[in-house]
């Protein structure tokens, strides 16, 4: 009788989870405090994430949900990436209502439904208004689950998500509910979160390896193109370094950037990976150098400049040297890099995308497989004018990164850092 009353306590305490690290998220810029829009946030060691867009707090818990241990495959999607529409497979035990709520690139929720969960497997189709990269959040009082998909294609005027059923409902714009619960994220010690903030167009990103609550406060700085593309920002060290490839087919003054592509002519690669550049087109008419910081805006954002050499060397001091770097620098998972990529973890929170690389006869190669970045150093070696440095990262993890001195009339991908 004793071992059984002990048997049902163990079950009970399975059954539910306990939060045991809780995170506040506040934000701030140059004038002070600031409201924010959307946070996310992400496990990179599970590939887990929640979206907060109303309670700014979440709770990362050690168990979960014995249904969930159950099944392992509770939210699947089919195809991913996807043309027009994609299927959202969920399997559950129970009846229950649940939120699915979709958001885009930026943060912004583009549509939020209340669906009625029937036990046993459950599909929905989701028509984007728009190609692009967007996250689908699924929650419920059992459920908490996030997917990122990839649309090449859309053909909807506006944002849907329809029940196989045939009742289907359509919402052109989002709706929003007062969260009473703070969202939860499958955690262990030792895990890397990555939290990215939203506010106006301001991005900012954070990581951090808790081991107990606390608050994390985002710092915001303006980093938008001329083309109003807004880069989310990271700071490693001294230094503010942008997030995301640069893509902008103009530089600061309205004018025309000769020397950039997307990878294959793709738009798709082009909103994913960013655009390639020449290293003359980076630079803009200015010459090399290795002074840190290198004062060369180039074609990047006002208030940012093209790294050295010297300014990428300290990013590396930074991130703990040549072998700690690589997997440090690069997004977690095979979406993007091609296997292996087992040594990624995104601690710096810089998630370097395999932009790969255009050569001068207009030939692409390396999506998936290389990250090459331009810095604004030349002719190191004493009249070399043709080549120009720059570091690269592979999705082998017996490479780690390479020191790199390309022909200028290559293309490849741009990050700038903070003046």
């Amino acid at each position: 009788m004793k071992n059984t009353f002990y048997l049902i306590i163990l079950l009970l305490s399975l059954t539910t989870a306990q939060a045991q690290i809780t995170i506040n998220f506040i934000g701030h810029n140059e004038a002070g405090t600031v409201n924010l829009t959307t946070v996310i946030v992400e496990n990179t060691s599970n590939g887990e994430s929640v979206t907060l867009t109303t309670n700014f707090a979440v709770d990362l818990v050690e168990t979960v949900n014995i249904l969930n241990i159950d099944n392992k495959n509770q939210f699947t999607t089919d195809p991913n990436p996807f043309n027009t529409e994609i299927s959202l497979n969920i399997c559950s035990k129970i009846r229950e209502k649940a939120n699915i709520s979709v958001f885009n690139i930026t943060g912004k929720q583009v549509i939020l439904k209340t669906i009625n969960l029937k036990e046993g497997n459950n599909t929905i189709k989701f028509h984007p208004a728009y190609k692009g990269i967007f996250i689908i959040n699924i929650s419920s009082k059992n459920l908490s689950y996030s997917k990122k998909v990839v649309c090449n294609k859309a053909n909807s005027k506006v944002f849907k998500l329809e029940e196989e059923t045939n009742n289907t409902a359509v919402f052109s714009s989002p709706k929003t509910g007062k969260n009473t619960l703070n969202q939860q994220l499958r955690f262990q010690i030792g895990d890397i979160l990555k939290y990215t903030g939203f506010y106006s167009n301001h991005i900012s990103v954070i990581t951090d390896s808790p081991t107990t609550s606390h608050t994390s406060d985002f710092e915001f700085h303006a980093c938008m193109d001329y083309e109003n593309n807004v880069y989310p920002i990271v700071k490693i060290g001294n230094q503010w370094w942008m997030a995301e490839n640069l893509k902008s087919k103009q530089y600061y003054n309205g004018s025309n950037i000769s020397g950039d592509y997307a990878y294959n002519d793709n738009s798709t690669n082009e909103e994913i990976y960013g655009r390639l550049y020449t290293w003359d087109a980076v630079m803009n008419g200015a010459e090399g150098n290795n002074d840190n910081p290198s004062n060369v805006q180039g074609a990047c954002p006002n208030g940012w400049h093209v790294p050295s050499e010297q300014e990428w060397d300290e990013l590396r001091d930074n991130l703990g040297g040549k072998e700690a770097m690589h997997g440090k620098m690069k997004e977690t998972g095979i979406i993007h890099w091609n296997a292996p990529n087992s040594d990624a973890t995104n601690e710096s929170g810089m998630t370097a995308l395999p932009g790969g690389s255009r050569w001068d006869d207009g030939s692409f190669d390396y999506l998936g497989e290389q990250a090459f970045f331009w810095n604004a150093t030349d002719d190191l070696s004493g009249g070399d004018i043709e080549h120009a440095s720059g570091y690269t990262f592979f999705h082998e993890t017996s490479d780690y990164y390479m020191y790199t001195w390309n022909l200028k009339t290559m293309a490849q991908s741009l990050r700038c850092v903070m003046n």
